[in-house]
């Protein structure tokens, strides 16, 4: 590739980049034709690729070791993992069937995100984060090749690395969640509620007993939602996810602003 080829690569990656904020912030406000036409546009000048053999393999040995609660009521819908084209990290985008607090929302999915970083030369991870309602949480990685575990939190699917306990205001925030559980949480009298638990039916330690183990290789496996490139919502959007989702931030580090 000539300098100008990168040059020109590099200026369509910005504008890309300016499209996509854009796609993500009508999307998220339901205008979805919008969103639409900037995805398209995302997707011509930025396109993902079928990942090598390297990414695959990354994609298959870094995914997370997922525990949520007993109680949990709603199951993994579907699963999709897009590694990035330049950085040693896989993004797995989890899709449960809904989020318990929000059933008024038109988005028939709760869309969480895991992300592992991993060194080039022998893929160990050393890295995990996770997405847990706008807040981006980090733990390095002590064991050397050890697949990462999460906690998934009940009903919310609010997402937590292994060791959250020793990360500041988890806790208090898992607190506060528990307390308004108890009372039915966000709009309680919705009528999509009534197929759901009216409350989470245990205590606060059930709350945070994560040991049940959602299969996440399965759906990953089954629809075969794996991709490299930089812009995952355009990417899940135009290539894998047949349901409206609520676009959320792509990489751990993008400083985009959507939630």
């Amino acid at each position: 590739m000539t300098a100008q080829d990168r040059e020109r690569a590099t200026a369509g990656q910005r504008v890309a980049r300016y499209l996509e904020q854009l796609a993500i912030l009508e999307h998220n406000v339901g205008r979805l034709n919008a969103a639409r036409a900037l995805y398209a546009e995302v997707n011509r000048l930025d396109p993902s690729r079928p990942p090598d053999d390297r990414q695959r393999r990354a994609v298959d040995r870094l995914a997370p070791v997922v525990l949520t609660t007993a109680a949990e009521c709603f199951a993994l819908r579907d699963c999709a993992a897009i590694h990035h084209p330049s950085v040693p990290i896989v993004a797995y985008h989890f899709f449960w069937e809904d989020d318990w607090n929000y059933p008024d929302d038109d988005e028939p999915c709760d869309h969480e995100i895991v992300w592992v970083r991993y060194r080039p030369d022998d893929g160990v991870p050393v890295e995990v984060a996770t997405y847990f309602h706008g807040r981006i949480l980090t733990r390095e990685l002590s064991t050397p090749g050890a697949r990462p575990a999460v906690h998934v939190q009940w009903g919310t699917h609010g997402t937590l690395p292994a060791g959250w306990e020793g990360i500041a205001g988890v806790e208090a925030a898992l607190r506060r969640d528990f307390d308004a559980s108890l009372r039915g949480g966000r709009v309680p009298d919705h009528p999509r509620k009534r197929r759901w638990p009216p409350r989470f039916p245990g205590m606060w330690p059930d709350y945070v007993r994560f040991d049940r183990a959602v299969d996440l290789l399965r759906p990953l496996r089954r629809e075969g939602w794996i991709a490299t490139g930089r812009f995952a919502n355009a990417i899940l959007h135009d290539l894998f996810v047949p349901y409206n989702f609520h676009a959320k931030r792509e990489w751990p580090d993008d400083r985009f602003v959507n939630l």
